[in-house]
This record gives C-alpha cells, sequence and structure tokens, in this order.
C-alpha cells in the first residue's frame, strides 16, 4: 500500500479575512425629557486566516517542509458613548457635550499560528488595539 500522505494541514480553510462568526451587542439608555442617551456596544470577533500553511511532502510521504496556517486571533472590544444635551432658558439654542470612549478596554490581538495544527499556541506577533477618546461641545441655535 502507498504510505499515508501529509495530513497535518486541513483540506479545507476559512476564507481569507473572513472570521468564523462575529457578535455585536449594546445597551442604550435614552431618556429625551432629560436630554441624557448613552451607549455600551460590546463587538467580538473568532480567529480570521492571515496566510495559508503549505507543505512539501517527498516521494514517500514524508513532509520536507511545513508553513503553518497563521490566524489574527479572536478579540473583543467594548464601547461606551455619552451624551447630553441642555436647553438653558437664557440662550436661544442647545449646548450638547457628549464623550466616546472607544476600545475601553484595550484588548491584546495576536498574529498566531494554526492553534489546530500546533501543540500549543505558538505567537508570532502581538500589539493591542488601542483606545480612542474624543470629547465634543457644541452650540445650535
Amino acid at each position: 500500500t502507498e504510505p499515508p500522505l501529509f495530513s497535518s494541514l486541513s483540506r479545507s480553510r476559512r476564507l481569507f479575512g473572513q472570521p468564523e462568526w462575529i457578535a455585536n451587542g449594546d445597551i442604550s439608555f435614552d431618556h429625551p425629557d432629560w436630554g441624557t442617551q448613552m451607549t455600551v456596544a460590546v463587538f467580538a470577533i473568532s480567529d480570521v486566516l492571515d496566510a495559508a500553511g503549505t507543505a512539501q511532502v517527498g516521494r514517500n510521504g514524508t513532509t520536507l517542509n511545513a508553513t503553518l496556517d497563521r490566524y489574527f486571533s479572536s478579540f473583543y472590544q467594548v464601547d461606551v458613548i455619552f451624551n447630553q444635551t441642555w436647553e438653558p432658558s437664557f440662550l436661544k439654542g442647545a449646548v450638547a457635550f457628549k464623550i466616546s470612549l472607544k476600545s475601553v478596554t484595550d484588548s491584546v490581538r495576536k498574529l498566531i499560528y494554526d492553534p489546530g495544527q500546533t501543540d500549543r499556541e505558538y505567537v508570532n506577533r502581538e500589539f493591542r488595539i488601542g483606545r480612542d477618546y474624543s470629547f465634543s461641545l457644541s452650540y445650535t441655535f
């Protein structure tokens, strides 16, 4: 019988740049009489294929060299947005104050080799998503 061919790489894999799943959720509060709005939003995503692996197999079925699939690891982030509007009687208009805090968790994102092809997590690179803060004050008349 023929020796088994290299079987460590999957015969199929996800599309490049396409996660297996994405999840979004938010909780919002809106009170028009008070002029108050607030939202807490959560975003999460599964591993995303970044580079497809390859393998070179010898005539006898042994692996001569291999490169593993590489993924951006899963991560999540939390965003908070607050907006307050006032219409004071001494002004002929409205004043609005807005705070936006994005990626409050400052999650870590890793470039990893396929965990299905390795015995532990091998990290190629690692970085933080980063936080983004913005504040605004506006007046409309």
